[in-house]
């Protein structure tokens, strides 16, 4: 009799005990979740920020004329996959526009599409630049090397040289 006393309260301990860990499991994984979740909705925030202040100061610094110049500082989210500046030329009208993409939390690649309010504004990429083929008055400026993208501190230069504003990733000396 003194055993089963003894197997009995061994198992209720045990059931406790499982209890106690799947509550833990679900309450763990139900946090990971909304984290998770959080982390992506921040990283899409801080690549709109980054799109719309580079379009801003393009337009702002093609106003001010050549020779003019805005450096700024900011900080990348993981991820970013390429930035890319689109030349299209639709019969006759010719706009510019900028092109962030990145890999999302379940790593489906994504873009965010930035214009400026004047489409006649032309910008490109300065440094490390690729181009395709012009086609038909359409290509493409893009810069994809993954050191200039790394998340963290960036320094973005933006130039105005007259009839078009350029944009230049600098990398920050540490």
């Amino acid at each position: 009799m003194f055993f089963f006393k003894k197997s009995q309260s061994s198992m209720e301990y045990l059931i406790i005990f499982g209890m106690a860990l799947f509550l833990i499991t679900i309450i763990g994984g139900v946090f990971f979740t909304y984290s998770n979740q959080s982390k992506n909705k921040l990283d899409q925030e801080q690549l709109d920020l980054i799109g719309k202040k580079i379009i801003s100061n393009v337009e702002q610094i093609y106003f001010y004329g050549e020779g003019n110049r805005i450096p700024f500082k900011t900080t990348f989210p993981d991820k970013i996959e390429n930035f890319t500046i689109v030349h299209v030329n639709k019969t006759g009208k010719t706009f510019d526009y900028l092109n962030i993409s990145y890999y999302d939390g379940e790593n489906e690649l994504k873009s965010s599409i930035f214009l400026t309010k004047e489409l006649y504004i032309r910008f490109n990429l300065t440094n490390y630049e690729k181009h395709t083929p012009n086609i038909g008055g359409n290509w493409i400026s893009y810069v994809n090397e993954s050191y200039l993208f790394s998340s963290g501190p960036k320094t973005i230069r933006i130039e105005s040289f007259g009839s078009y504003v350029g944009i230049e990733f600098v990398v920050d000396e540490e």
